[in-house]
């Protein structure tokens, strides 16, 4: 089966779980009990049901030792600058596995008409991604074939010089050999 994302499949089983345990206790006659509340709790914050602002301690200092300074960093500010560390940076410089990454959000973010069925947009999105992907490792994106328009700023690309829409609506890709 080309194209399965393990991880996503089993965070989804994952959070399925939880949310069937998160069920059962919460329709349970224990459930105003305070370890049962806590418990609850504590299951709806690993699912994100509270979203809760989490804050990370930072402690910093000078080469001493001294002056440690505690911050407090918000998890999704984190989040933000770990995506800028990963991805503002040029293409040719971006690793596989985040030009992965970009190739699908990109594929992902192709506009279809209202006449194609979600069947057969599902069915091109694979196609589309799976081609690119495969042509990033077959080094088909060179200079003079076809080219990936990357913008370091946004974090997003841009074009794909060999993506076009046919007259059916649907997109196909045509390398530049």
């Amino acid at each position: 089966m080309f194209g399965f994302d393990y991880y996503k499949f089993q965070q989804k089983i994952t959070i399925n779980k939880i949310h069937e345990e998160l069920t059962f206790y919460e329709k349970s006659e224990y459930k105003d009990y305070p370890e049962i509340r806590e418990y609850i709790t504590y299951l709806r914050s690993r699912i994100g049901l509270d979203k809760q602002q989490i804050n990370i301690p930072i402690i910093t200092g000078d080469i001493n030792g001294n002056e440690f300074e505690v911050k407090h960093m918000n998890i999704d500010e984190y989040n933000k600058d770990m995506d800028k560390i990963s991805f503002e940076r040029p293409w040719i410089k971006l690793k596989p596995f985040h030009k992965i990454m970009k190739i699908k959000e990109f594929v992902n973010s192709l506009t279809y008409s209202n006449k194609i069925s979600n069947d057969k947009m599902k069915d091109n999105r694979e196609y589309i991604s799976s081609t690119l992907i495969e042509g990033l490792s077959n080094k088909k994106f060179r200079k003079g074939a076809s080219i990936i328009t990357y913008n370091e700023n946004l974090m997003k690309i841009m074009e794909i010089s060999c993506v076009s829409c046919n007259k059916k609506g649907l997109y196909e890709i045509d390398w530049n050999d």
